[in-house]
């Protein structure tokens, strides 16, 4: 068994008890989560680093205990994933989500706010002062001012309100969160965040 290191932008992993027997591909499906593991990938091994043919096993790809898999999107191959980076700025949430529902619902990052502002005084309920942080008066205010950064809260009315999943994942952990999974909703997009779990 081997003891390898998964490196990509923004992050690493290390990955112990690898069978050199399955193949590069098997293993980052394996130990990448969600979206990520399904990614194509570019993958280089060694120094200097050398492009690795990922349908071949480990053991034939000349990967040894200890070497650093260097991972980089392969913006080549088909894929139903594109990487669209967004200024990491205080509404870097509200802009990811409305880039990605661009073709199918276009929305901007102010209508995103004001779409939650509405769920919260619709459900003053659920969706009370012990939830909020604070009174709904001033969560209100407060996520309209564009300085506000969005989180569990917004995302989780944000997937109501549109009838899809919305996955984040978390580049420099690989903490792997979905919000409206349980809904049957058949749509699905895919937040990475990155830089100290602050920015979309």
């Amino acid at each position: 068994m081997l003891r390898l290191r998964l490196r990509w932008k923004g992050g690493d992993r290390v990955v112990s008890d690898v069978d050199p027997a399955i193949s590069v591909t098997q293993l980052l499906q394996d130990s990448l989560p969600g979206a990520m593991g399904q990614c194509t990938w570019k993958v280089k091994s060694g120094y200097p680093p050398t492009s690795i043919t990922c349908d071949r096993s480990i053991r034939d790809s000349g990967i040894r205990s200890g070497d650093t898999l260097v991972l980089e999107p392969d913006q080549d191959a088909e894929s139903r994933f594109i990487v669209h980076e967004i200024p990491a700025d205080n509404s870097c949430l509200f802009n990811a989500i409305a880039w990605a529902l661009d073709q199918k619902s276009p929305v901007s990052p102010e209508r995103l706010r004001e779409s939650i502002i509405d769920a919260v005084l619709s459900n003053p309920v659920e969706f009370n002062d012990a939830v909020l942080g604070k009174s709904i008066e001033a969560y209100c205010s407060w996520i309209l001012d564009p300085s506000s950064w969005g989180g569990d809260i917004e995302l989780a009315i944000l997937t109501t309100k549109f009838g899809i999943v919305i996955s984040v994942i978390d580049i420099k952990t690989l903490n792997f969160y979905r919000f409206g999974e349980s809904c049957g909703y058949k749509e699905e997009i895919f937040l990475c965040m990155w830089i100290q779990c602050i920015s979309y």
